[in-house]
């Protein structure tokens, strides 16, 4: 029931931000499992070392584009 009623907050919230064209971000995603549920109830963008460690901004591009071509 605890899992339900966190999934229907975040989906609200979510659905209020999609209607105002607001970006969201997922914070803290910790495995593939949370990354998939994040862009399924529609989370723009996901933030956590799973995804990436803190880096110089020199090496993001490369990151990202390695990153992109593996998901």
């Amino acid at each position: 029931m605890h899992k339900l009623v966190q999934r229907s907050l975040i989906e609200s919230n979510l659905s209020v931000a999609n209607k105002l064209n607001i970006k969201t971000i997922a914070e803290g995603v910790e495995n593939s499992e949370v990354l998939h549920l994040a862009t399924e109830i529609g989370c723009d963008f996901g933030q956590s070392f799973y995804i990436g460690k803190p880096m110089p901004a020199k090496n993001i591009l490369p990151w990202y584009r390695q990153w992109h071509a593996n998901t």
